[in-house]
């Protein structure tokens, strides 16, 4: 059980970096140490926009056929609104793409993809 975050490393910073940064922002402050310290252990290094989300074969498989996940929470997005239109279309529809490709192959055949719109995402 619990939650697995997909993120990518951004600016020489690693995806657990990254992760560790967000949650010592006041919004998560509702949550103990231990309880941050247990999300940290479930950060994966990906990318939305490549296929299979960027993870390596070993957390792919993990992902697909041993984890029993009932929900994916799609929140990942480009809030530039200057960006080229190819590299917007990568960042906010490839992405989905992929992640729901990613769904489809779960073990649990019912598992849900939410998608958060870019407008809700920063």
């Amino acid at each position: 059980g619990g939650i697995v975050i997909v993120c990518r490393s951004k600016r020489g910073r690693s995806a657990i970096d990254r992760i560790d940064k967000l949650l010592s922002a006041e919004t998560f402050s509702f949550l103990s140490e231990e309880e941050k310290q247990s999300l940290l252990a479930n950060v994966i290094e990906g990318d939305v926009a490549c296929p299979n989300v960027g993870m390596s074969a070993e957390h792919t498989e993990k992902i697909c056929s041993v984890m029993n996940i009932t929900h994916v929470f799609h929140c990942a997005a480009s809030v530039s609104f200057t960006q080229p239109l190819g590299d917007a279309a990568m960042s906010n529809i490839t992405s989905s793409l992929q992640l729901q490709a990613l769904t489809r192959q779960l073990k649990n055949k019912n598992a849900k993809f939410v998608h958060v719109s870019t407008a809700f995402v920063h």
